[in-house]
């Protein structure tokens, strides 16, 4: 277990540099959705992969939770939670819509 001050202080500087992120792109700098986008993807492409269970539907709510991120940055509060919870739970709900969309789509061609 690495419990070194070091990692904590780097994990903070992380959290600060996400959060900064998110006010930058409350002003519309499209370079710092570019760095949040390349700090997270893994991780948020990574839950849509699990919940999805398929390659091109989580690719696509990748692109949704970005485009998302982009239009509702205003509505992020830190006292809410982190960035990084705020991106998952947003990839989450999408990924959740995907699918319900999905097996809606399925049963209206099975009638």
């Amino acid at each position: 277990m690495d419990a070194s001050p070091g990692n904590s202080a780097g994990q903070q500087s992380g959290k600060t540099e996400l959060l900064s992120l998110v006010y930058a792109i409350v002003e519309r700098d499209d370079s710092a959705l570019s760095r949040l986008y390349d700090l997270t993807v893994e991780r948020v492409f990574g839950l849509a992969l699990a919940i999805t269970r398929n390659h091109a539907d989580a690719e696509e709510v990748v692109c949704d939770v970005y485009m998302q991120i982009w239009q509702r940055a205003s509505r992020y509060s830190e006292s809410r939670g982190s960035v990084l919870a705020w991106l998952m739970l947003n990839c989450r709900s999408l990924a959740l819509d995907l699918l319900r969309r999905r097996r809606s789509q399925e049963r209206g061609t099975e009638k």
